[in-house]
């Protein structure tokens, strides 16, 4: 029966036949090309933002050097003025006394630090 409708078709409908034949084939590689090109696009999407993220980090990394390198220098300078306020103290007349001068050297070196500037015991 199928057989029997195959061997009436005219060239035209032979025509017919082979030009949707080629029109699947032609969609067909459309379809393909579009996921290939899709697929590219998203591995370069995801290539750039894997360069984003490494610049970010590199960014990250060099301000908490730069953060860890001002401690360090706050941490040194706030060492050193301690050592030399308690030199000061120190070497006083009378260190032992609190209410002499080593009390009155201790207030002035204690009046130096910013967090005590403005106490009305410093003015």
């Amino acid at each position: 029966m199928i057989r029997a409708a195959i061997r009436t078709l005219s060239p035209s409908a032979w025509a017919t036949v082979a030009l949707c034949a080629l029109l699947l084939i032609i969609i067909a590689l459309c379809a393909v090309d579009h996921r290939a090109r899709q697929s590219e696009r998203q591995r370069a999407a995801e290539a750039a933002q894997a360069a984003s993220s490494a610049s970010a980090g590199e960014t990250l990394a060099r301000d908490a050097i730069g953060q860890s390198e001002a401690s360090a220098s706050r941490e040194a300078a706030i060492t050193d003025q301690t050592g030399r306020n308690r030199d000061a103290i120190l070497s006083a007349p009378d260190a032992g006394n609190t209410a002499g001068d080593a009390g009155r050297t201790g207030l002035e070196r204690l009046c130096q630090r910013a967090a005590y500037r403005d106490d009305p015991a410093c003015r």
